[in-house]
Parts: C-alpha cells; structure tokens; sequence
C-alpha cells in the first residue's frame, strides 16, 4: 500500500511541476496576467490558510504554514492552468469561428459542384439521346425529301406545284398543319390511284415541315438542352472557382491558427 501511495504522489508531483512549466513557458505574460495570476494566487494562499486551519486547529505555527503552502500549491496551479487556458480558447475562438464558417461555406460550395456536375452529367445523357434522335429524323427527311424530288421529277409542272404547296403549308402553325396531316392521311386511304400519288406527295410535304420545325430547326428541344447545358456549366465554373477561393482561404486561416499555437501566446 505505501509503495502504491508512494507512486502515486510521485504522479501527482510530476503532473503539477509540468502544469506549472506550461503555464510559466507556453504563454507571454503580460502586467495583465501577472495581476490576475497575482490575484488568484493571493486568494487561493488565504483560502488555504483557512483550511489548514480548519483541518488543524492545534498546529503550531511553523506546521500550520507548512500546510498552507501543501495545499494552496497544487490548488494554485491547477487555478493558474485553467484560468491560462480559457485565455488561450478565448484568443483562439477567433480562428475557430472563421474557420468554422469557411469550412461550412467550403461544404456548402462542394455540395452546389456535386449538385451541378450531376445536372449536368444527366444532360449531357439527354443531349446524346438527343442527337440520335436527331440523327434519325434526318435519315427521315432526306428520305422524304427523296419521296418528293422523285414525285417532281415524275412530270413537268409538279415542282411548281410543291412550291405553292410549301407557301401555303408555311403559313400554317403546328396544330393546323397537324390537322391537314390529319386530313390528307384520311383521302390518301380512300383516293383514286391517279389522285393518290398528289395527295401522298402533298402528305409527304407536311411530314417534312413538321419535322424540320420540331425537332431540326433552331428553336427545338436541342436547342434549349444546349442553352440549359451551357447554363449549368457556367453555374458550375463559378461555383467551382467559388470553392477554391475558399478552400485558399480556409487553408490560410488553418496555417495562422497553427503559427498563433505554435508560438508563446499572449495573454493581454
């Protein structure tokens, strides 16, 4: 039991000599600090007096001092290390702040890259699905076109013909020329054979339009996924320039959090 007690207050004893060390070496005092330390220990050394007092009400003088300085050492130093401490988390908590917010604003920017860079990826799907749409619509109009110039070719007179066609179908908005597809679809199945190839050309002629405005002139959906697609990479460059600004900055209030602990700290 002694040898375990013995050890014991050996641990103890080396515990406050390395508290003492950092509260003597780690920080700069200042006459500020050496006031409160002042105080602090002035109080402690009373309260001590009074304990020893209370706990040995009978000591002569020489052994109740002796007991006082037992008990206010250990107290003051532990006093002295926490009152340093809160000094430095109080200095600190400045770094920690803005760090803390960078490093949310860091977060939050990562996450808009992610968001976009997914958009964007989903886009880009589309816009390939798009295209072999758009290939095969083609394959389609020069099919048509094909049909057509064939029919013209056929007799004289027809490419006049398919001009005035054209004039009038182009005054036409979608739903009208959806409904004269409509309407000539329905005399085709039920005209003379001399009757039929007109209406089939004159159908064909519609099919054409109507493609070349849904899906192969300017204003089609290629068109506005193009415009959304160079959007959201814009959105994303600036979001991405966004995140390294702040990421620099981030890793500059890290490095003078570091330099600020690795250097005796003031405590003013």
């Amino acid at each position: 039991m002694i040898p375990l007690l013995f050890v014991l207050l050996c641990l103890s004893l080396l515990i406050f000599i390395l508290l003492a060390d950092h509260v003597r070496t780690r920080f700069q005092h200042t006459p500020h600090s050496r006031r409160v330390l002042a105080v602090e220990g002035g109080v402690v050394l009373a309260l001590a007096a009074l304990a020893a007092r209370v706990l040995g009400p009978r000591l002569e003088l020489a052994s109740w001092a002796l007991l006082t300085l037992v008990v206010a050492a250990p107290v003051y130093v532990l006093t002295a290390f926490v009152t340093v401490e809160v000094w430095r988390r109080r200095k600190q908590g400045g770094f920690d702040r803005e760090i803390a917010r960078l490093a949310r604003e860091h977060q939050r920017w990562q996450h808009e890259v992610e968001r976009l860079e997914w958009e964007i990826k989903d886009l880009e799907r589309q816009r390939a699905s798009r295209e072999q749409e758009s290939q095969r619509l083609e394959a389609r109009v020069r099919a048509l076109e094909d049909q057509l110039q064939a029919w013209e070719a056929a007799s004289a007179g027809r490419g006049r013909a398919v001009e005035l066609w054209s004039a009038e179908l182009a005054a036409l908005n979608d739903l009208e020329l959806q409904a004269r597809r409509e309407e000539l679809a329905a005399r085709v199945s039920v005209a003379e054979e001399g009757e039929r190839a007109e209406l089939g050309a004159r159908l064909t002629l519609v099919d054409l339009i109507l493609l070349r405005r849904t899906f192969l002139g300017p204003g089609g959906p290629g068109a506005e996924l193009d415009q959304r697609l160079s959007q959201l990479r814009e959105s994303r460059a600036r979001a991405e320039r966004r995140l390294a600004q702040v990421r620099e900055e981030l890793q500059r209030w890290q490095e003078r959090k570091t330099a600020f602990l690795r250097e005796k700290i003031p405590l003013d």
